[in-house]
């Protein structure tokens, strides 16, 4: 991710603080990319002392992406706006389940809570924390929401949407 404000990756960051403080065992939260909030989100973690289970990675070149899928147990979005975060796709089409915050925009929008994904409150550290906590002890939930992301990712295939564009220009033009 980009290190800037709209991605609100300190609520990743303060949901892992929640998530120790309810002896949430054997867990790391694995933050990419880079930008202005860097340095911020570095001392955040120092701040909320969770330097032992928060790594920010920087930026992870696109042939290793797909390990982190594959090691991922479930992948956020804490944004407040995100016209179509591509990685959500990745994760999705990896069968990693899902959680995104609830805000009216792009892909997010789009999801439906509960059966592509789990959604939480923009900015709220706490819900962030308890919708990990759910997929971690519902397992017919996590399997579930794993299967429907890898169906949600995949509406957003390129044939998929060529297709659609196509169908869509023969009825403008055949009106």
């Amino acid at each position: 991710a980009q290190h800037v404000a709209r991605k609100r990756l300190e609520t990743l960051v303060k949901a892992a603080r929640v998530l120790k403080d309810g002896g949430f065992k054997n867990f790391i939260v694995i933050i990419g990319g880079g930008g202005p909030l860097s340095e911020y989100l570095k001392r955040l973690v120092v701040e909320v002392n969770v330097q032992d289970v928060v790594w920010l990675v920087g930026w992870i070149p696109d042939g290793e992406l797909p390990i982190y899928y594959r090691a991922a147990d479930v992948f956020v979005v804490t944004s407040e706006y995100e016209a179509g975060p591509l990685t959500l796709l990745e994760a999705g089409i990896r069968e990693v389940p899902l959680i995104v915050s609830n805000v009216p925009s792009g892909f997010m929008m789009i999801a439906r809570d509960g059966v592509d994904c789990l959604k939480f409150r923009l900015g709220d550290a706490s819900d962030l924390a308890k919708k990990i906590i759910t997929l971690r002890n519902d397992d017919s939930l996590l399997k579930r929401l794993s299967r429907s992301a890898r169906v949600f990712a995949s509406m957003f295939r390129w044939d998929r949407i060529a297709e659609k564009t196509i169908a869509t220009y023969r009825e403008v033009l055949s009106s």
